[in-house]
């Protein structure tokens, strides 16, 4: 009997930008509530282990120089985790994590 293969996991690459939008968010989650950066930080963490076992779960948000940049929803914060997954390498690209309230368009410029 043939054992089932999992499907290998992607690996994970953050810019520096994302890095930077995590640190500010989770200093922002800090000051208002004990805790609250603990549970964002979870929350992407959280979203991070889904993607890299499905990278294209998530809906395109923006079409950019030929590439389909994808954004997935955190569960309980409004922010998006924007990313280009890549399938002959088997990577995803963090490039953001930006508030929904924020305008996309004029990031990505």
């Amino acid at each position: 009997m043939a054992k089932s293969q999992t499907p290998k996991k992607y690996r994970l690459l953050l810019t520096q930008e994302a890095k930077n939008d995590i640190k500010e968010a989770k200093s922002y989650y800090k000051k208002q509530q004990k805790g609250l950066e603990k549970r964002f930080l979870q929350a992407i963490k959280d979203k991070l282990v889904l993607l890299q076992k499905q990278p294209f779960s998530a809906q395109v948000r923006l079409e950019k120089e030929g590439e389909s940049i994808r954004g997935a929803v955190l569960d309980s914060f409004p922010f998006l985790i924007y990313y280009l997954p890549d399938e002959t390498v088997k990577t995803i690209l963090i490039l953001a994590v930006l508030h929904t309230k924020q305008n996309q368009q004029d990031f990505f410029e």
